[in-house]
């Protein structure tokens, strides 16, 4: 099964990220993208899960592996001094396996984080997923799938969210899983692996009191996050479940003709050739 909201063209490769690790690459956007009160033309893709939103081509803003770390989305996200949307922001790897691509559409542009791997398993095909931004101002996070165990493929924390990189302090991590919900200009949730499950989880490098960092990364079930304006200033939150395809309808095949057996001739067939016949051959007889 598919996300509700998946796009099959992938577009261009972002060839700068093939084979690479802890780097980004510019792309100029063919429509403004309208967020938190701003637009933006010139999107920053980067290898490790995230977008970063600018107008001059020649800045690139590398988005880091380590926002969960510590809690450091505080000051490496949000006070990062560029709008940030992270779908899948960790410790992930180019280098050996997995392909970044870019598609414009003049109202929407999508990025495909296709069979990525990680730091710990760059060679895996660890995630594939993608961030749609709309010309509207939606945007929309979808997840195909994960392969593998997040805690010995991953062993780093994820970060999904969004910040309109203006220094708003969250007021900590929230759960996207409970939407629809409203959330403010800077919002995030947060996931940790960095530890034994079974250890202290204050021993984690990605701690939050009352959260359980170990929990399931749910939104490979859920499949889409999306995010619309909800005309106060803040973001609607909806996730969306997988798609399962119908089945195909039944078709009934047609009655059979009737047959009379033998060469497969009814008596309704003879009869019609033999009317056929007569009628032919009156208007055959001179008058």
């Amino acid at each position: 099964a598919e996300p509700a909201v998946w796009e099959p063209e992938f577009g261009v490769e972002l060839a700068g990220l093939t084979g690479q690790d802890d780097t980004a690459e510019n792309v100029v956007l063919s429509f403004e993208f309208p967020f938190q009160g701003e637009s933006y033309t010139v999107v920053s893709a980067s290898n490790n899960g995230g977008i970063a939103l600018g107008n001059d081509p020649d800045v690139l803003n590398v988005i880091q592996w380590h926002v969960w770390h510590k809690n450091s989305f505080v000051l490496d996200f949000s006070f990062a001094n560029f709008p940030s949307l992270l779908a899948f922001n960790t410790d992930l790897d180019q280098t050996s396996t997995g392909v970044v691509y870019f598609n414009d559409f003049g109202d929407r542009a999508v990025f495909t984080w296709d069979g990525v791997g990680t730091n710990r398993t760059p060679s895996q095909a660890f995630i594939s997923f993608q961030i749609h931004i709309y010309a509207d101002g939606r945007f929309v996070f979808s997840y195909l799938n994960v392969n593998g165990d997040l805690i010995t493929d991953l062993d780093e924390g994820i970060v999904v969210g969004f910040s309109n990189g203006v220094g708003d302090p969250p007021g900590g991590s929230v759960d996207f899983s409970n939407a629809p919900i409203s959330v403010l200009s800077t919002s995030y949730e947060i996931w940790c692996y960095d530890e034994d499950p079974a250890g202290d989880p204050a021993a984690s490098n990605c701690y939050e009191p009352g959260r359980d960092n170990n929990a399931g990364f749910d939104f490979a079930q859920d499949a889409n996050l999306l995010f619309e304006p909800d005309g106060t200033g803040g973001i609607l939150v909806r996730n969306e479940p997988e798609v399962t395809p119908d089945p195909p309808p039944v078709v009934n095949p047609p009655p059979p003709l009737p047959s009379g057996g033998g060469g497969g001739s009814g008596p309704v067939t003879m009869l019609l050739l033999f009317m056929m016949a007569i009628s032919y051959r009156r208007r055959r007889l001179p008058a």
